[in-house]
């Protein structure tokens, strides 16, 4: 009789186990399915000057000569002021600012000041180019310098920076080949990448700590958001359908139908192994580069051109194609991202690293 009452016992703890799991697998199913875990997002508190930064970066490519030299001219000096008051920054762009051709390197200014424009000492510099070039010499930094010194390099002076930089070289060759494939921007689809991973490794500290940065390589999902580029099963799905519909507006042409046409009858797990397989990242990159690819065909066909906003970009890519709404003055934002003590959006971070210094001899910057 004892022994029954054990057997009993055990049944009834395996029993009640089963059914907690199978519970909370229901409620993951049905938190995917409703949305509950889609992220809200928030609006870049730099909107409106990553806005004035965009336009200044358009207007570099319809400049003449003449005026291309006195833009050039001063963002040879606005980059003395930043290698004299913010040395470590100044590092990572060097190699960029050496090699640059004229309007790349304008816009390399134009987005380093999207975090020191505001002290004091900077814009004292700036406003001596126009006079004297030697004064900057003797520039002083004021107390606060030491702060916009780190608010400047924060993303890209951490170790979770070390560690993408590190692994990404491993995928430099199937992101080029994959962005080639469909026509974009090879940096564009790294931008995406750089806020999904950077978000991914600060917010999963311990998988971080044990497994990412020892090995130097990147994080894969597999449960609401798969692989490394973070996407989700719907987002994914409306990829492949947008490929096929001639009538959506997210169509891109008859030679790219067959991009991600499946070889088994088993779509769904198809589908999952493509996008979550660690060792070739191969189809995370395309659906990416592709969904990259039909929101700027989308834009363009109603009248606007985003193909130069990396940070509009990758904020549609972080809220999904049903944020994707043509506009004149599309806000930059998505998903809040802590690093270290500052806080990021998706799509404003994805426009720091663009336009920086970082990955330049792997990815240029497009002019």
């Amino acid at each position: 009789m004892k022994f029954y009452t054990i057997v009993k016992k055990i049944g009834w703890f395996f029993l009640f186990f089963f059914a907690i799991a199978g519970a909370i697998l229901v409620v993951g199913f049905f938190a995917v399915k409703f949305g509950w875990t889609n992220t809200g997002g928030i609006v870049d508190f730099n909107d409106r000057y990553f806005k004035k930064v965009s336009d200044k970066i358009l207007e570099t490519n319809y400049l003449s000569d003449s005026d291309i030299n006195q833009e050039l001219g001063l963002a040879h000096c606005k980059w003395q002021i930043i290698n004299h008051l913010y040395p470590e920054t100044a590092k990572n762009l060097e190699a960029s600012y050496e090699t640059s051709s004229s309007t790349a390197l304008l816009k390399l200014i134009l987005a380093t000041e999207v975090s020191i424009r505001d002290d004091q000492a900077y814009q004292a510099g700036v406003s001596y180019c126009e006079e004297v070039e030697n004064k900057i010499l003797n520039l002083k930094p004021t107390a606060k310098t030491e702060a916009f010194q780190k608010n400047a390099e924060d993303w890209s002076g951490t170790e979770e920076w070390q560690t993408f930089k590190s692994a990404i070289v491993k995928d430099q060759p199937i992101i080029s080949k994959t962005a080639l494939q469909v026509g974009v921007d090879p940096r564009l689809v790294v931008a995406l990448l750089v806020s999904e991973q950077l978000r991914l490794f600060n917010s999963e500290r311990e998988v971080y700590k044990q497994v990412f940065q020892p090995l130097k390589i990147l994080g894969v999902q597999s449960k609401f958001s798969w692989g490394v580029m973070g996407l989700k099963e719907e987002t994914a799905t409306k990829i492949e359908n947008n490929l096929k519909d001639s009538g959506s507006v997210f169509y891109l042409g008859d030679d790219y139908t067959h991009l991600l046409d499946f070889s088994s009858s088993d779509i769904n797990g198809e589908r999952f192994n493509r996008l979550t397989d660690e060792h070739n990242h191969y189809y995370s990159y395309l659906y990416s580069a592709i969904f990259v690819k039909q929101i700027i065909n989308q834009w363009q066909r109603a009248g606007f051109d985003i193909s130069k906003r990396p940070e509009i970009i990758a904020t549609l890519f972080n809220l999904g194609f049903e944020k994707s709404i043509p506009k004149i003055d599309p806000q930059v934002g998505g998903a809040e991202i802590d690093i270290g003590d500052q806080k990021y959006s998706f799509g404003g971070l994805a426009f720091q690293f663009y336009y920086s210094g970082e990955l330049t001899d792997l990815f240029p910057i497009k002019n």
